[in-house]
């Protein structure tokens, strides 16, 4: 006892909206940010929500820079040598 209704939907206009918002914009490659209400404004990379103590635990703990790159494919060198600045100073 159910209808079914048959439609398409057109979900490329869709998938192109969510892929052009998870662009980074390149002036946020290695840099750090805090906005209210992310991740209880803790810092994070800028453009993305990938807390700069998460890499930090990483780099402590004696990972390389790829291996940390693979765990997070989002990351850019340049955002891990922005947490290494951040850990020295």
């Amino acid at each position: 006892d159910q209808i079914v209704i048959s439609e398409v939907l057109h979900l490329q206009p869709l998938r192109n909206r969510i892929a052009e918002g998870m662009r980074r914009d390149h002036g946020q490659v290695g840099q750090t940010e805090r906005r209210r209400g992310t991740l209880g404004s803790k810092p994070v990379l800028a453009g993305i929500r990938i807390p700069v103590d998460t890499v930090r635990r990483y780099l402590q703990a004696g990972r390389s820079t790829a291996a940390v790159l693979e765990a997070y494919p989002d990351l850019t060198e340049a955002d891990i040598e922005a947490v290494r600045r951040n850990m020295v100073a």
